[in-house]
């Protein structure tokens, strides 16, 4: 600091090497007989404090060098607690995204299990919906033949409407033939009670004749004529469009012996006939048409 206090040997001149150094083991005493100590004092703390204080200066420059090197700044340590709380709040949030990555796996394995099951069921689905399809099928085929069956039943519905027209109309043939029956047998009944009384009177006749004439030759017995009873031709009626039933010929009754009769007895036989005739002839429902039966024309003779 001071020449007092680093005396330095001085060198001689014209050499060209300095003078050796003294090694110094500590601080010299003061030299004797000198004064102001307490100032020499105060002068080397100054002197010293001084020196600390740039040391101190120069490791805060070196550390502050170093710092700034090393890209430390005076806003570091709140860059510091903010990075912590960053870390912290990255954290969290990492394990929050890891807790909902674990729920997305949960619902990943759950829609994978829900997207089979929806699987079988479209597969079942689409096995009922063959299997409506082939329903479909078999439905038209039956409307198709529920159509034919409608269309057969109303064939037969018409079928049957005509077979109820062909029977009410032979119903109606059947009564009318069942009149003309009654009307037929009425009027043979007629017939036989004439020839009846046609053979009472031959009879009588006879009687009368052979009380007053003698007989000249042996003349067979005349023998009443015992009509027969004339068989109806039972016809059994068709349905409109058949053709008709052919009555067949009924026997007449026949005479052995033709009598020749009074007028009176005449006159009574023609008007039992014209009672007779009418129900032959004049009745429309009889039926005119037709061969003529046996006891017909043998009345119509007798009358003639």
């Amino acid at each position: 600091m001071s020449d007092a206090q680093d005396p330095t040997p001085a060198m001689p001149l014209g050499s060209s090497q300095p003078a050796p150094a003294t090694p110094q083991t500590g601080p010299l005493p003061p030299p004797n007989g000198t004064g102001g100590g307490c100032l020499q004092r105060l002068g080397q703390f100054f002197a010293r404090l001084l020196f600390a204080v740039f040391v101190v200066l120069l490791a805060v420059a070196a550390v502050g060098g170093a710092a700034a090197f090393l890209g430390y700044t005076p806003y570091t340590p709140q860059d510091v607690q903010r990075t912590q709380q960053e870390l912290v709040n990255l954290r969290a949030e990492n394990q929050l995204l890891q807790t909902q990555v674990a729920d997305l796996t949960i619902r990943q394995s759950n829609n994978n299990e829900r997207a089979d099951t929806l699987g079988q069921r479209v597969d079942t689905l689409t096995g009922d919906v063959e299997t409506l399809h082939s329903q479909v099928g078999d439905i038209e085929n039956l409307s198709i033949q529920m159509r034919e069956n409608v269309a057969l039943a109303s064939t037969a519905q018409a079928d049957l409407r005509e077979g109820l027209v062909t029977i009410a109309t032979f119903a109606t043939v059947q009564a009318e033939r069942g009149t003309q029956i009654e009307q037929l047998e009425r009027s043979t009944e007629r017939i036989i009670r004439f020839l009846q009384r046609l053979g009472d009177i031959a009879n009588d006749t006879t009687i009368d004749l052979e009380a007053t004439d003698p007989p000249d030759a042996a003349l067979p017995p005349i023998e009443p004529a015992t009509p027969q009873e004339p068989v109806l031709a039972t016809d059994t009626p068709e349905p409109p469009g058949t053709a008709e039933p052919t009555a067949t010929e009924r026997p007449s009754p026949t005479l052995t012996d033709t009598v020749q009769p009074t007028e009176t007895e005449t006159s009574q036989a023609t008007e039992e006939a014209q009672i007779a005739t009418p129900t032959l002839t004049g009745n429309p429902d009889v039926p005119t048409e037709g061969p003529t039966t046996g006891a017909d024309v043998s009345a119509q003779g007798i009358i003639e």
